[in-house]
């Protein structure tokens, strides 16, 4: 039964593959040419600007902590050296 439905497949791809138009042999031929069996879907554009956009908005948020982080200075004045002493500070 496997066989018979492998035929009728194929007999069926002939047909179709005989009655192209020229528009779709010249697609066919660069489908061919570039290795690819489908091209990418309608909504490709949209999916590759959110992606971009993200990867863009997460590598500026990564500079900029980036760049907070080497500008800060841990001095002595500091709410970090403040809040960690064991002692508190007579003013």
């Amino acid at each position: 039964m496997r066989t018979l439905s492998v035929l009728v497949f194929v007999a069926v791809l002939a047909v179709a593959l005989g009655e192209l138009t020229a528009y779709e042999k010249n697609l066919e031929q660069a489908r061919l040419a570039f290795n690819v069996y489908q091209f990418p879907g309608t909504d490709y554009p949209a999916t590759f600007a959110i992606f971009a956009g993200l990867i863009l908005i997460l590598a500026l948020a990564l500079i900029f902590i980036v760049a907070g982080m080497v500008s800060m200075d841990p001095g002595k004045d500091s709410i970090i050296y403040r809040m960690t002493t064991t002692r508190m500070k007579k003013d």
